[in-house]
């Protein structure tokens, strides 16, 4: 996927709420195995790393390509300094 298009994916699914703005207490990373990407909701395949994050201690969790997460971390930070109203201005 286009990294500017997924970059506004994140965006607009962290200013709903489908992803969270809050960094996860741990992430691994091991070899995907077809799970699907919170980011790009496209599949994790074997041959590609998976990072995956527990949100909360009933295992919940999220699940990120590599570059996913990366755009998903920086995101999430600059979400956090903006002010609420302004996370809906997707440039």
């Amino acid at each position: 996927m286009d990294q500017a298009l997924l970059r506004l994916l994140i965006r607009e699914k962290l200013a709903t709420g489908c992803l969270p703005r809050h960094q996860t207490p741990r992430i691994w990373g091991s070899p995907g195995n077809r799970e699907t990407c919170d980011g790009c909701g496209g599949t994790v395949t074997r041959v590609q790393m998976l990072m995956d994050g527990a949100l909360d201690a009933l295992g919940c969790g999220i699940r990120f390509h590599v570059e996913c997460f990366a755009l998903w971390d920086a995101e999430r930070q600059v979400a956090d300094r903006e002010p609420s109203n302004s996370s809906a201005d997707v440039r």
